[in-house]
């Protein structure tokens, strides 16, 4: 009889943990190819630098261990981490003492064999992560900041040809999208903060994923979730507004917005790798792949360290120095007129401080706008004050 069927990514540094060599080995040997075991270089040192070549390429990696210390676990885990790649740990055996132990060392996720009678009669399957959508071929139509702009995005999808419906459901409100000609939308994230109807810009971002679209987290998005979460984050810089439209909404709708955006990518790898969208921006080795300083990069793009007259960090222009082969299309500083630098473009065009909301197609790199409605949020200036 065969066990439980388990779902893995396909990009991974899965580490096997348990005592039990053979046991280890027979694991190994039923599901993964010989090519992904870097366990078959003698050592620990052949062990990790395999790993360490085949994560830089972006490959599944598996390793063991049969000591799983404090300096085994950090080992990988830092691995894992040079490579941006999520690091999993599946026990086999001695559950108790060795969860106990990977609970601790912060690994992206554990799967616990080791309660069943026979470890390897489980069934593996691989699927890309979230951030991989290469399979989606478009075309797509890329929509930058939206700031609670609600009326504004609505406009322009229509104007982009897409359907826009309110429906009234179980006494909630939420909106249905049907897509143009099978195209795609795609949001760059900061949904909510400083515009008039943040409530309803994430309604519209759930129906744009329902209709087959792609949402990617903004850093208002990410603070917004964790208010929602209760916890304790500055209520400013347009946050306050979010959140006193929030507090007007149902326990339902807050409950399903955090688990919207929870769920959100830090940035999506779209049209067999030939494009990206992400919200602030992304370096070519984090294109696809998962961790902490992805997801950063992406929201809030590349810190110098040094801090504006507002006492707000100043970011790099990190699109200087791209040298990735897919296109990139990110917001999050808004600019007047979009321009492509490095085959990559800005497009958040400021539509909360009275600009226009502004979508690129793709591949078409046609560029489509809606005027601001009125001017929602004053902008901080640019230049201290004289």
């Amino acid at each position: 009889m065969s066990g439980p069927a388990i779902t893995l990514p396909d990009f991974a540094l899965i580490v096997l943990v348990g005592d039990d060599g053979a046991l280890r080995d027979r694991f190994a040997r039923t599901h993964f190819d010989p090519a992904e075991r870097a366990a078959t270089e003698p050592g620990a040192s052949g062990q990790e630098a395999l790993a360490e070549a085949r994560l830089e390429q972006r490959r599944l990696t598996l390793v063991e261990n049969d000591r799983f210390d404090a300096d085994g676990r950090h080992r990988w885990l830092q691995i894992a981490r040079r490579w941006h790649a999520p690091c999993v740990a599946i026990v086999l055996e001695d559950g108790e003492r060795l969860i106990n132990k990977v609970e601790r060392a912060r690994f992206e996720r554990i799967v616990d064999l080791a309660r069943l009678d026979d470890p390897v009669a489980v069934t593996l399957a691989f699927e890309p992560l979230d951030e991989d959508r290469r399979t989606d071929t478009g075309p797509f139509d890329i929509v930058g900041d939206a700031h609670g702009c609600a009326d504004e995005l609505e406009a322009l999808l229509v104007k982009l040809g897409h359907g826009v419906e309110w429906l009234e459901e179980s006494a909630e409100r939420r909106a249905r999208i049907t897509p143009a000609d099978g195209r795609r939308i795609v949001l760059l994230g900061d949904l909510v903060d400083r515009g008039p109807k943040a409530p309803d810009c994430v309604r519209l971002a759930m129906a744009v994923v329902e209709a087959g679209g792609h949402v990617v987290m903004g850093n208002h998005d990410d603070k917004f979730r964790r208010w929602l979460e209760g916890r304790d984050v500055e209520v400013k810089a347009g946050l306050e507004r979010t959140v006193e439209q929030a507090r007007r909404e149902s326990e339902a709708f807050r409950e399903a917005a955090h688990d919207f955006l929870e769920g959100l990518p830090s940035h999506v790898w779209l049209d067999r790798g030939r494009l990206v969208a992400a919200h602030a921006g992304i370096r070519a080795g984090m294109i696809g792949r998962r961790s902490r300083a992805v997801k950063g990069y992406a929201m809030f793009g590349e810190p110098t360290g040094e801090l504006d007259y507002r006492g707000l960090p100043i970011r790099a222009d990190w699109a200087q120095s791209y040298s990735g082969a897919p296109a990139v299309v990110y917001g999050h500083t808004p600019v007047e007129d979009p321009e492509w630098v490095n085959n990559t473009v800005c497009i958040d065009t400021g539509c909360v401080f009275g600009g226009a909301l502004t979508a690129l197609r793709w591949p078409e790199r046609e560029l489509v706008s809606e005027p601001a409605h009125a001017v929602h949020y004053e902008r901080p200036g640019k230049r201290a004050p004289t």
